[in-house]
């Protein structure tokens, strides 16, 4: 049976190890993808084509090899961390401004400071809420990865 294995690799993103032996049923994506649910990775990003190419060449190379015989390692990033990212939202009106962040997966949080920040470059000059901005930065940093949260913060 092929082993397959999660690495953190030299970017701080997770690669898919396979190392192939024929026997058995071979792997498919529903196997690796119980494997990343049973690991501590589950919060990142799963790169769906990576993970279908890496089936693939598992594939490729199990074809030719005999039985109980190993192929060559296989190695393919599946998972990725991605910060948190912000979009700022202008009522037409001009009066009110709204952030969207889409939450990190494994990767950095924003924090109010840098949504400020964020505001101001998209032409957002004043009405600020201390609050509202620390509201924010909490509500996705305690949300799941990768859903967006949304709140007002002029």
């Amino acid at each position: 049976m092929t082993e397959a294995t999660l690495e953190v690799n030299k970017k701080d993103n997770v690669d898919l190890v396979l190392k192939p032996v024929k026997l058995g049923l071979p792997l498919t994506e529903s196997d690796i993808k119980d494997i990343i649910k049973e690991s501590k990775y589950t919060d990142l990003f799963l790169d769906e084509t990576s993970l279908k190419n890496a089936i693939a060449e598992l594939n490729d190379v199990l074809k030719p090899l005999q039985a109980n015989k190993p192929g060559r390692e296989i190695r393919y990033q599946i998972l990725e961390r991605k910060d948190a990212t912000l979009q700022i939202k202008i009522d037409k009106d001009e009066m009110t401004a709204i952030g969207e962040i889409t939450t990190a997966m494994g990767g950095n949080h924003l924090t109010a400071k840098a949504i400020l920040n964020a505001a101001q470059s998209d032409g957002v000059k004043k009405g600020f809420s201390k609050k509202d901005l620390i509201e924010l930065a909490q509500l996705a940093a305690k949300a799941p990865p990768g859903i967006t949260v949304e709140h007002p913060i002029a």
